[in-house]
């Protein structure tokens, strides 16, 4: 298996990059030996679609998933299309964020960063009205409950809102689990 991991420098202990499509460097890594390869992005200084041209990056060099800080809905939409699981919100570093993917400590992404989650009233959603914000194609969610994302969003009903909120939840919960786990060990190192 390759993971792909976006990083601000070119070594395993780089910070994770915030941004997908600008990011500075790709590190592609095999999460059980550690065995990485250092791609610069090309696309950092891009002027436009920078995202979706890192994502087909990503596909070419054969990765199976993303970890990321932040992925726009069209990076989002093309790595989905690819089969790429798609992490976002992740800090540290590389390896550590590694080690993470390895202890299926990471939830995988069902909507891109930021993306908004508009609500229909019932009346409308039985009317087949989308609402004025995004547009979601709700019609064909996955077997893993992810919701394909478009350029744009459709509406998608309240429960299915409930749902994506739910696992951002659990995701922050577990990363603040780790993080008061890491203060701990740290607070008993300084004793």
């Amino acid at each position: 298996m390759k993971i792909a991991v976006s990083a601000t420098e070119n070594h395993l202990n780089a910070p994770v990059d915030p941004r997908f499509g600008r990011a500075a460097y790709f590190i592609f890594v095999n999460p059980e030996t550690l065995e990485s390869e250092i791609v610069p992005n090309s696309n950092v200084d891009g002027y436009g679609g920078v995202g979706v041209q890192s994502a087909q990056l990503i596909i070419e060099r054969g990765a199976q998933a993303v970890i990321t800080g932040s992925c726009g809905p069209n990076a989002f939409q093309v790595l989905e299309a690819g089969g790429i699981a798609i992490y976002e919100g992740e800090q540290g570093t590389v390896k550590e964020v590694v080690e993470k993917f390895n202890k299926n400590q990471l939830v995988p992404a069902s909507i891109p960063t930021g993306q908004k989650i508009t609500r229909t009233s019932r009346s409308a959603q039985v009317r087949g009205e989308r609402s004025l914000g995004a547009k979601m194609d709700v019609a064909s969610t996955r077997k893993n409950d992810s919701i394909p994302v478009n350029q744009e969003t459709e509406s998608i009903s309240e429960q299915e809102a409930m749902i994506l909120l739910q696992k951002k939840i659990d995701s922050l919960e577990k990363q603040l689990e780790d993080v008061k786990k890491q203060l701990r060990e740290f607070k008993k190192e300084s004793e």
